[in-house]
């Protein structure tokens, strides 16, 4: 008891002690319910408007790749306007995001508007937030800080799943699209009381490649090539499973229950001094994951003891990537630049994982394989943390 209230104390004061991470937070808490509710069934409405699963992979491939085509737009756009306002154009353009979707029928000119939109929305809004929730944080309360943003995530992703089947199945997709949207918009609110940051210094992209810490752009290939994985290919799986929306909602309803009590426990390994410990459990974790999945998830029971073990085992995982992440972000020559060929590479690895399942898919084999083909991504991952706590002998800990 005695080390579970010393847990919540500490969020609680990681909550109280800095405003400007607190507003972001809640931010985050606000478009993660919007994301909620649409994120898992956008791969369902496209099957419903008629697309074969090959054809959605190969969507989400071309997302990425747009993304990879408009992010130096994205870059002069914020050394223009500064990070926070450029964040607030990219939530508010959520809502046309939703609007646009809501209007696809099949492989149609409204299916081209959406990748192309959504990609260019996308670098716009997570390029300067990732940059600015880095430089506004300290090391020490990283994970702190990160704990309190998962809680309103996990939050969220308990709320938001079974709503949206609820809505879906009584009042149809549009609803959802409009509810969502709305919510998105909301959350530019608590930008308006946080301040703007200098602005990045300006150096060519080429340059920058020399001088920023690389480690991002690898760091979040493999990162990015497993949760395309265990978010698009597995929401598929599941829903092909479940066969019914308010089932396959209920599934990541409970999944987020189980990751928010995972998080709990994380937070108890960490204040114990056991990082060591938690990486490596947290890339054992990983590696197991994506092959329980596509070996077990055969039937409705089997996916919710699955989905329970996976969640808990995030709760764990989560702290330690992004803590890692933004660490290595704030530590670098240059943020803007270290998260800009961090996104680059979540787009290649991406890439990668979505035409390995769209292959798959395409030649009749079961998109099991394309879940268990994540598993590439994680030595990718390993390495980068074994030489985070490893080699530099970093701490999840705050030394505060």
């Amino acid at each position: 008891m005695e080390v579970e209230k010393a847990y919540r104390n500490t969020l609680i004061l990681a909550f109280l002690k800095n405003k400007t991470v607190n507003f972001v937070n809640i931010h985050s808490g606000i478009i993660a319910l919007a994301e909620a509710l649409i994120g898992i069934f956008i791969g369902v409405y496209l099957l419903q408007a008629g697309l074969f699963i090959w054809q959605i992979m190969f969507v989400w491939c071309l997302i990425f790749i747009v993304r990879l085509i408009f992010r130096p737009l994205t870059l002069h756009l914020i050394h223009r306007f500064g990070l926070r306002r450029v964040i607030i154009l990219g939530t508010f353009n959520f809502l046309p995001i939703y609007a646009i979707l809501s209007q696809v029928s099949g492989l149609d000119g409204w299916l081209a508007a959406y990748i192309i939109y959504y990609a260019i929305n996308d670098t716009l809004y997570w390029l300067p937030f990732h940059t600015y929730f880095a430089a506004i944080g300290s090391n020490n309360d990283r994970g702190r800080h990160l704990s309190v943003r998962e809680a309103f995530t996990t939050l969220a992703g308990i709320i938001g799943p079974l709503l949206s089947a609820f809505i879906i199945s009584f009042a149809g997709f549009q609803s959802v699209f409009s509810l969502a949207g709305g919510i998105a918009v909301l959350g530019m609110l608590p930008l308006f009381f946080t301040p703007d940051i200098d602005r990045p210094t300006y150096i060519s992209v080429k340059d920058a490649w020399q001088s920023v810490d690389r480690r991002g752009f690898v760091f979040f290939l493999g990162y990015g090539w497993i949760f395309m994985g265990s978010f698009v290919i597995w929401s598929l799986i599941v829903f092909e499973v479940a066969g019914d929306l308010l089932v396959f909602g209920g599934l990541f309803t409970l999944a987020a229950f189980a990751q928010m009590i995972g998080g709990f426990a994380a937070g108890h390994f960490i204040d114990a001094g056991h990082t060591k410990l938690l990486y490596r459990l947290a890339i054992l974790a990983v590696f197991i994951m994506p092959l329980v999945r596509a070996l077990f998830s055969t039937s409705v029971p089997a996916i919710v003891v699955l989905e329970i073990c996976i969640a808990i085992a995030l709760g764990f995982v989560l702290p330690i990537l992004n803590t890692v992440f933004y660490n290595l972000s704030r530590n670098s020559s240059n943020s803007l630049y270290f998260q800009y060929f961090a996104e680059t590479g979540w787009d290649v690895g991406s890439i990668i994982i979505t035409v390995i399942a769209a292959g798959i898919s395409y030649f009749g084999f079961d998109l099991r394989w394309g879940i268990a083909a994540t598993v590439l991504g994680v030595p990718i991952v390993a390495y980068i943390l074994w030489q985070y706590y490893e080699v530099e002998h970093h701490s999840l800990i705050s030394k505060s």
